[in-house]
C-alpha cells in the first residue's frame, strides 16, 4: 500500500462502459446472474495481457483459442465459474489487472487475479485484493492457487494469506490441484478488511 490517503488502486466494475465492452449491472457487484455482454462500438484495445493472464491462470502459454477480448474472457469466466463477479483493476487511469470473485458459505473466493507482466512487483495485485475485501467487511478470504506455481503462494503469503487447516476445511486443505489460502476478519488493522 502507498503512504497517502487515498488508494492508487481502483476497482471497477465491468458493468461500466471500458471502450470495449458493456454488462448488464447486476453480473458485477449485485446478484448472481450471468453476465450479459454486448460489444461497444470500436475495435478491442490491447488485450494481448489479457489473453496472457487468462493462459496464465492454467500455468500455460495463450494460443488461438484462449480468450482475449473482455467480452470472450467474460463468457469463459462465467462458464468456469458461474456467478463469478469480475472488475478490471485500474491505476493512473489504465485499466492494468482484472479480478475476479465469488461468494460461498465460507466466505469470498479470488478465484482469478492477473496484472499486466510491465505492472507487476509494484503492490497491485495486493491492493487491488485490499479494495476487494474493503468491499466485504468480516469475510473471510480465500484463494486457491496452484501447488505448482510457486511465485503466486509467495505472493498470497506477502499478501498476507496462510494455508488452509484441514480443521477449517478439510476439502479445501487436502485439494490436491491447489493450496487454499485464506485471510481471517478482522476488526481494523493494515491492509484489506481481513487480517
Amino acid at each position: 500500500m502507498n503512504g497517502d490517503a487515498s488508494p492508487r488502486v481502483r476497482l471497477r466494475a465491468l458493468h461500466e462502459r471500458d471502450g470495449d465492452l458493456v454488462h448488464d449491472p447486476a453480473s458485477a457487484w449485485g446478484t448472481n446472474a450471468p453476465a450479459v455482454p454486448r460489444r461497444a462500438p470500436g475495435p478491442a484495445k490491447d488485450t494481448l495481457w489479457l489473453a496472457e493472464a487468462v493462459a496464465a491462470l492454467d500455468g500455460v502459454k495463450p494460443d488461438a483459442g484462449t480468450p482475449a477480448a473482455p467480452a470472450e474472457v467474460s463468457t469463459w469466466a462465467q462458464a468456469r465459474w458461474p456467478g463469478v463477479r469480475l472488475a478490471w483493476i485500474e491505476a493512473g487511469g489504465a485499466q492494468v489487472g482484472l479480478l475476479g470473485w465469488q461468494e460461498d458459505t465460507l466466505g469470498v473466493v479470488i478465484v482469478a487475479l492477473a496484472v499486466r507482466a510491465e505492472q507487476r512487483n509494484l503492490g497491485i495485485g495486493a491492493e487491488a485484493v485490499f479494495r476487494l475485501e474493503e468491499e466485504r467487511p468480516g469475510a473471510r478470504c480465500y484463494a486457491a492457487v496452484p501447488r505448482t506455481n510457486g511465485l503466486a503462494v509467495y505472493f498470497w503469503l506477502r499478501s498476507g494469506y496462510r494455508p488452509v487447516r484441514v480443521e477449517e476445511s478439510v476439502a479445501r486443505a487436502t485439494d490436491p490441484a491447489a493450496l487454499w489460502m485464506v485471510r481471517e476478519p478482522s476488526s481494523g488493522s493494515s491492509g484489506g478488511a481481513c487480517s
